[in-house]
């Protein structure tokens, strides 16, 4: 190389320099207000990202119960084969309350068919604060009234004939006939009504989740899982169809106007919703069979990828 090359190389270094740092600046602009997700430039630009810029990690909880379809170990060791830097919290769903969610960035709910209302409005609280959520095959379809809900709502019903004695409110006026319309409506009347009861349906999270449990499909033969959405991020790089090896799955009826649906089972011929995302407060993914048995890495990477940076 000439002495002059030489000379003019030096002259530009600084403008290369100033380049790069001026495109290493937009690169982190746009991943830290999720213009571009991290796992959309090339290279390995979400561990650099998260490790060495941000030096911050993703917080995820895995709520899990005695009974419902899934294995929650098996979902915790994937997920944190997947992402190596992003832990995963297991969290029993007994000990789950309102303020045990507030420091995570995603909650993940599997194998946790019987929740609580007290559990249910913990998760409904996350939900509303701008929390990520999946929900998986049965989490959170059978309902049941706690001791916490039924001595409110005991309190409430006190307070209501109290009210009506207080304002000389008898059982044949119309005033009487008219409360009890209005009281038949209210939330610690249907805790009462439900006090021995299991209620099965997401209900409180199903206008979260944008769909409705119907029942448990057994599954003796061939399942496959068939992408109708392709080029969502979630199923990105994914055959449009392929054999899946489960044992049962949930079914759902969606609510069509308020979801994106990615992916159906096929079994015997007959489609069923496998994968689809509603946009809440936060994003919400919707499985209707356990994650860890798709037997895809890049299905794990895609999700984790697409619901949190880091």
């Amino acid at each position: 190389m000439a002495k002059s090359d030489f000379d003019a190389l030096l002259r530009e270094l600084p403008h290369v320099l100033v380049l790069i740092i001026l495109i290493l600046v937009l690169l982190v602009v746009l991943t830290k207000f999720q213009v571009v997700h991290c796992s959309q430039i090339p290279g390995n630009w979400c561990e650099i990202y998260c490790t060495q810029i941000m030096r911050s990690k993703s917080t995820v909880a895995l709520i899990s119960g005695d009974e419902g379809i899934g294995d929650p170990r098996s979902l915790k060791n994937l997920l944190e084969k997947t992402r190596v830097y992003t832990p995963v919290t297991p969290i029993q769903a007994s000990a789950l309350t309102q303020g045990t969610l507030k420091n995570f960035d995603l909650v993940i709910i599997e194998r946790a068919k019987r929740m609580s209302t007290l559990q249910v409005r913990a998760i409904e609280d996350f939900v509303n604060r701008g929390g990520t959520l999946i929900l998986i095959g049965d989490a959170a379809s059978e309902q049941y009234v706690d001791r916490y809900d039924l001595l409110w709502a005991a309190g409430q019903n006190t307070s209501f004939y109290q009210d009506l004695v207080l304002r000389g409110v008898t059982p044949e006026s119309q005033e009487w006939k008219d409360a009890w319309k209005s009281v038949e409506y209210s939330e610690w009347y249907d805790y009462l009504l439900r006090a021995n009861t299991t209620r099965i349906g997401f209900g409180r999270l199903s206008s979260v989740v944008a769909a409705e449990f119907d029942r448990t499909e057994n599954v003796s033969g061939n399942v496959t899982l068939d992408g109708v959405f392709l080029n969502h991020m979630v199923y990105r790089g994914i055959v449009g169809e392929y054999p899946i090896d489960i044992n049962n799955f949930a079914v759902v009826t969606m609510n069509p106007s308020a979801v994106t649906l990615i992916a159906m089972l096929n079994k015997d011929g007959k489609d069923y919703p496998a994968i689809f995302e509603t946009k809440y407060a936060g994003r919400i993914l919707y499985f209707a069979f356990p994650l860890e048995a798709a037997n895809s890495s890049t299905l794990v990477t895609n999700v984790v990828d697409y619901l949190i940076p880091c």
